[in-house]
C-alpha cells in the first residue's frame, strides 16, 4: 500500500511492477525497465517514489505519480552458484536511504537521491532474502537462506545480534511500529515473533502446514498477517499467538502479504498472478469465526450476546 492507503504496487515474474487504485483495483501505472523479474517494489514514505528490487541485479527508483524511472542502484555481487539478483528493496522511514537485500549474501544500503552505495552489511553465510529499516531508521534487519534473521546498525552497519531458532531458509522479516519487535517467517513452516532488543524469542505461529514466504505486523502492533505456500494467509494475535482467521480464496501460494496504513484492509499477492484486497473482519468476529472451526465450537458469552447464539 502507498502511505495514504489509496494505491498498491505489485512486483511480477513479467518483468514488471504495476500501480493500482486500492479502491477500484484499476491499472494506474506499469513501471518497466528491468530486464528479469521484479521480485519486490515499495512506496517511500511520502508516496512520491517506489523502488523496485529484481533478479536483473540492480534496484530501481521511479516517480510514483509518472512512472519515470530516476535511478538505478548496481553494486551487488552474484553467490556461489553464479546468481545475481536483488531479492528486495525498502526505503527508509525519512525517504533518504534504500536498503537492498540480495543473493550474494549481503545488504547494501544507498543514498536514496544520489544511489551513491552508502554501507555494505556482510555476515551472512547464504542469500540474503530480505531487508528492512525499524521505524526510527536506527536499525535494519535482514533475513537469509543460512537460517537466521540478523539485526544491524543502520548508520554504521555494525552487526548487533543475531536470530537463531529457525530450522529453515527465512523468506522475510520486519519490525513492529514500535520497534520493540520482529517477526521472521521462513521454510520451516513458521512464523516467530523476536524481542528487537535482546533478540529472545517471543512466540511461534505454527498453523500453515508449509513454507511460510512472508509475514508483517499490522499498523498497531496487536496483528501479524502471514503468507503461505498453502495459497492461504492467515492473521494472528501478536501478543497471545493466537490464530483469529484464515484468507482464503486464492489458487497458488501466496508469496507476500501485508496491512494497510489505517490497518483495515489487507493485501496479499500470490503466485497465480493477482493480488487481492481483503476487509479485516470485526476483532471480535473474528475470534469467534477462530472459535467455531473448533471440534466442538467455543464461544465466550460475549461472542454468543453480540451474535445472538443459543437464542
Amino acid at each position: 500500500f502507498s502511505p495514504d492507503g489509496e494505491r498498491i504496487v505489485t512486483a511480477s515474474y513479467d518483468n514488471t511492477a504495476k500501480v493500482w487504485d486500492a479502491a477500484t483495483g484499476e491499472e494506474l501505472l506499469t513501471l518497466a525497465g528491468h530486464t528479469q523479474h521484479v521480485n519486490s517494489a515499495a512506496f517511500s514514505p511520502d508516496g512520491q517514489r517506489i523502488v523496485t528490487a529484481s533478479s536483473d541485479n540492480t534496484a530501481k527508483v521511479w516517480n510514483a505519480q509518472s512512472g519515470a524511472e530516476l535511478l538505478t542502484l548496481s553494486g551487488h555481487g552474484c553467490d556461489d552458484f553464479g546468481n545475481c539478483w536483488v531479492n528486495s528493496a525498502a526505503f527508509s522511514p525519512d525517504g533518504e536511504r534504500i536498503v537492498t537485500a540480495s543473493s550474494d549474501k549481503t545488504a547494501k544500503v544507498w543514498n536514496a537521491q544520489s544511489g551513491t552505495e552508502l554501507l555494505t552489511l556482510s555476515g551472512h553465510r547464504a542469500e540474503v532474502n530480505s531487508a528492512a529499516f525499524s521505524a526510527d531508521g536506527e536499525r535494519i534487519v535482514t533475513a537469509s537462506f543460512d537460517n537466521t534473521a540478523k539485526v544491524w546498525d543502520a548508520q554504521s552497519g555494525t552487526q548487533l545480534f543475531t536470530l537463531s531458532g529457525h530450522t529453515d531458509p527465512i523468506w522475510s522479516a520486519a519490525f513492529s511500529s514500535d520497534g520493540e519487535r520482529i517477526v521472521t517467517a521462513s521454510w520451516d513452516q513458521t512464523a516467530k515473533v523476536w524481542n528487537a532488543q535482546s533478540g529472545t524469542q517471543l512466540l511461534t505461529l505454527s498453523g500453515h502446514g508449509v513454507q511460510v514466504s512472508s509475514a508483517a505486523f499490522s499498523p498497531d502492533g496487536e496483528r501479524i498477517v502471514a503468507a503461505s505456500s498453502d495459497n492461504t494467509a492467515k492473521v494472528w494475535d501478536a501478543t497471545t499467538g493466537a490464530e483469529l482467521f484464515t484468507l482464503v480464496g486464492h489458487s497458488q501460494p501466496i508469496l507476500s502479504a501485508s496491512f494497510s496504513p489505517d490497518g483495515q484492509r489487507i493485501v496479499t499477492a500470490s503466485a497465480d498472478a493477482t493480488a487481492r484486497v481483503w476487509p479485516m473482519p470485526d476483532p471480535l468476529l473474528a475470534v469467534a469465526l477462530a472459535r467455531v472451526q473448533r471440534d466442538p465450537p467455543d464461544f465466550t458469552p460475549e461472542e454468543k450476546a453480540r451474535y445472538g447464539i443459543g437464542e
